[in-house]
């Protein structure tokens, strides 16, 4: 079985990537049998087609959404979701993948949050790559490897505010879940920023009358007026303590998602 490489979070040929000759290394020289369903495509339409290909190929067991964007939306009303089922494969992703994930959720499809093909060399240490790479091959499987992070509860969300997005949107069923989230920051934000976010997700929740079963915290990203990064500790506990004005008996968990890949649904 092998890797189905897919984009539809960009509508960029990944081909042009300053990193691409690197990222396409990194999977020849760790031997991982692989796809390409994105290379010599741009534009919602072909990338969209490049994305049904994958679905349909046999040979495909895991579908990876090569990078992070805004482009996955565009998508959402094109999706056959009972295809996507019936497929019975398995798909990663992060970030603008939290569309994509939400949904599919609902449609009882496995996924795994928390890594992308673009700049995996410039982000993660050999060490780490080479247990990414490791990861990649059981997952093609089926099987999962000390990477992968579960708890008790099934585990769904992502991105704060595709979360939010996505639960005021759409019929999205998360109780009896864990929801993950993590804040991609945009320059300038503050801890405040962040904090009246995670006040909206409450409101959301309440408004809507959805109870996650607890809460899982990812690798928030947020920097000091030096440009230098906040302290990651920091930062989960100033979201942990708005959480618990709301949801008083909930038990909230961390993790970091640049060590551990999220098995959600």
């Amino acid at each position: 079985m092998k890797i189905g490489l897919v984009n539809l979070c960009s509508n960029t040929d990944i081909a042009h990537w300053s990193s691409y000759e690197k990222d396409f290394g990194f999977l020849n020289e760790n031997n991982i049998a692989y796809k390409d369903f994105a290379s010599g495509k741009s534009g919602n339409k072909d990338l969209f087609e490049g994305f049904k290909e994958a679905i349909s190929d046999p040979e495909v067991s895991l579908i990876w959404f090569v990078s992070g964007g805004i482009k996955m939306i565009e998508h959402l009303d094109n999706i056959n979701w009972q295809t996507i089922e019936n497929s019975q494969k398995t798909f990663i992703g992060l970030s603008d993948f939290t569309h994509f994930s939400l949904i599919a959720g609902n449609h009882n499809v496995s996924c795994y949050y928390g890594l992308a093909l673009k700049n995996i060399t410039k982000y993660y240490t050999t060490i780490q790559q080479k247990e990414i790479a490791s990861f990649l091959k059981t997952a093609i499987h089926g099987e999962k490897s000390g990477l992968v992070y579960e708890n008790e509860n099934i585990i769904t969300g992502g991105h704060l505010g595709t979360t939010i997005f996505m639960l005021n949107s759409f019929n999205i069923d998360i109780s009896e879940k864990t929801l993950f989230i993590e804040h991609h920051y945009i320059p300038g934000e503050t801890l405040e920023d962040l904090k009246y976010y995670i006040h909206q997700l409450c409101i959301t929740l309440i408004n809507k009358n959805i109870s996650p079963t607890s809460f899982l915290l990812g690798h928030s990203m947020l920097f000091k007026q030096d440009n230098t990064p906040m302290d990651f500790t920091l930062i989960n506990k100033s979201v942990k303590d708005v959480l618990k004005e709301y949801f008083t008996d909930h038990k909230i968990n961390e993790v970091d998602h640049f060590t551990k890949i999220i098995n959600m649904k």
